[in-house]
């Protein structure tokens, strides 16, 4: 969860005035994880 996405998004306005709080959460097409390496 990106925490630091959400916040941006409630301050830019995006999501209206209703909501206070929100979280990004990373998503990928690939098959291959960007987030974890070997």
């Amino acid at each position: 969860m990106m925490f630091s996405a959400g916040k941006t998004a409630v301050d830019l306005g995006f999501l209206g005035e209703a909501v206070k709080v929100a979280y990004g959460i990373p998503l990928s097409i690939s098959g291959k994880s960007p987030f974890f390496d070997r």
